[in-house]
Formats: structure tokens, C-alpha cells, sequence
């Protein structure tokens, strides 16, 4: 893991960890501004967006257009990286999408 920071981090020096032990340096940072950066470690926007399968992975609605049935709702639909923890979006993603399933069923 690494957490970008300009600040000394433990007794190495750099933000850069190998072994989870390590990790209690963090204990000390001071998290100065403009000092200390926490951002995203979550894959996100792998999965490009498009109404054309030439061009993207799944269209507007979410749906694969190369997989039948399949509907991506998870950080790799996200049109950019965040920089935070996408959890939040994610589960509203993953809930509008399961309620316009469900209204969608009903219409059947």
C-alpha cells in the first residue's frame, strides 16, 4: 500500500508499506493541510459508457452490450475516479437500478 504524502511516515521515512504491521505508523500523522493526501484505492471507470458497443462496454443503462442480462453497477461504471472510497454511489447505484428492475418486472 502506499499513501501519498509529503509527510515522513514511521521510521522508513516513505508512505510505503509491505507488511500490515507497518501500517500503525499512520498512528503519527499529523495530516497537515496540503501535506497529507488520502484518496481511492478502488478500481474505478473501467468500463466506458456508450450507446455504441464500438465505443463502450455497457450503455446508459447500465447493461452489457456484449452479455445478456448482465448490469454493471459497481465503481468500474463510474465515469472517472472519485478519489474517495465510492461506497456510497455505489449502493445508490445498485439501488436504482434494482428498483427500475423491479418496476420494470411489474410491467411484464
Amino acid at each position: 500500500m502506499a499513501l501519498p504524502s509529503e509527510e515522513p511516515v514511521g521510521p522508513a521515512g516513505a508512505p510505503r508499506f509491505h507488511r500490515a504491521s507497518e501500517a500503525a505508523a499512520c498512528d503519527d500523522l499529523q495530516f497537515r493541510p496540503h501535506q497529507t493526501t488520502i484518496t481511492s484505492a478502488h478500481c474505478q471507470a473501467t468500463v466506458k459508457t456508450g450507446e455504441d458497443p464500438r465505443r463502450g462496454g455497457i450503455n446508459s443503462r447500465g447493461e452489457s452490450h456484449f452479455v445478456k442480462n448482465l448490469l454493471i453497477c459497481d465503481s468500474s461504471a463510474l465515469p472517472t475516479s472519485c478519489g474517495a472510497n465510492p461506497m456510497v454511489s455505489i449502493l445508490t447505484m445498485a439501488r436504482y437500478h434494482g428498483r427500475r428492475i423491479a418496476a420494470e418486472m411489474g410491467r411484464l
